[in-house]
């Protein structure tokens, strides 16, 4: 049953976060910290720097998700160099949508999904249990995590 549903759930994701700042020519009045995140002020936030942001989000929780079916020890030789990112990128969704609470909520599960990671990353051999434990066997409902950030970031303003 797993991934049945996940071309869909990804294809209606890619709408929603890609489609999110389309046409947006101008960038809102924000700031941006070292290293290009995005970064708020007041309730401005630089919508193409989050998208940015978001959209690599996207595909590392995904990778992530797809750590729960591989062994531990073969983490080392699947290609998730962009994993290290993921804590600055949860930062940052987390700083612009964080007072959304669906968002905020999203952004944890996240997290703690990552903390189970990093400890495979280190070397803990039962970790794809624990993950796959975590995030359940629908690869859908771990997918879904995704919309609230995407809602939030279209209720922000950046549509």
């Amino acid at each position: 049953m797993r991934g049945r549903c996940r071309p869909l759930v990804v294809v209606i994701l890619a709408c929603v976060l890609f489609g999110a700042c389309g046409d947006d020519d101008t960038p809102a009045a924000g700031d941006t910290a070292a290293g290009g995140a995005a970064t708020t002020i007041g309730t401005n936030i630089d919508c193409p720097k989050l998208k940015e942001t978001l959209d690599a989000l996207s595909i590392n929780w995904r990778v992530l998700i797809g750590l729960a079916s591989v062994p531990t020890t073969e983490w080392a030789t699947v290609s998730a160099d962009g994993l290290a990112d993921f804590p600055a990128q949860l930062a940052v969704a987390g700083a612009a949508l964080g007072k959304n609470l669906q968002a905020a909520g999203a952004l944890k599960y996240m997290a703690e999904a990552y903390d189970i990671v990093k400890r495979g990353l280190d070397g803990d051999s039962a970790t794809q249990a624990d993950l796959e434990s975590y995030l359940g066997p629908d690869d859908t409902v771990s997918i879904n995590k995704q919309i609230p950030i995407a809602l939030a970031y279209t209720q922000a303003g950046c549509s």
